[in-house]
């Protein structure tokens, strides 16, 4: 953003090819109130369609979230009527992950907050086939979120913080 401030820009530096394309508009358009109008249309049009892809990100987010995870994302897709690339586009512009990424991590929490709440591995071991394919597969993801095998996670990490945080 300081690369902009104090500057002028063409339309087409700021909105790409959109930009151009209304710079092209305005050019046939000969009075100023007309010009005004719309731009001013070309802007709300513009923001009504960020808010629905807002909304979209929301619903998905929400669904993983509820599901803790366990929403396959060609559910995700079938939900919406968009396709994994585009969901994969809107995640990474609003949240910053992929929505594979963002049903990890939910399906990480469940579990963390059974360790939380004080249960251990072999209490919540029956569960884990319910998200994840096999063992393996869940402590390669325990390591890759938090550092630590599952085991030596419970026996040797006191992670006090994160128990007060979920008993409240």
């Amino acid at each position: 953003m300081d690369e902009s401030a104090n500057r002028l820009l063409g339309s087409d530096e700021i909105f790409g090819q959109w930009g151009r394309n209304i710079r092209e508009v305005l050019c046939n358009i000969e009075q100023v109130p007309e010009k005004i109008d719309f731009i001013q249309e070309q802007l709300a049009a513009r923001l009504r369609q960020s808010q629905r892809s807002t909304t979209l990100v929301q619903f998905c987010l929400q669904t993983l979230k509820y599901s803790d995870g366990g929403t396959p994302i060609h559910e995700l897709e079938r939900k919406t009527g968009y396709t994994r690339r585009y969901l994969a586009s809107l995640f990474r512009q609003q949240v910053g992950f992929p929505p594979k990424t963002m049903a990890e991590i939910f399906r990480f929490q469940r579990f963390y907050r059974h360790w939380a709440h004080g249960q251990s591995f072999e209490e919540v071991r029956d569960e884990l086939y319910e998200c994840y394919y096999d063992q393996a597969h869940f402590t390669k993801e325990f390591k890759r979120m938090t550092g630590y095998s599952p085991r030596k996670f419970s026996h040797e990490v006191s992670n006090e913080f994160g128990r007060r945080l979920l008993l409240k």
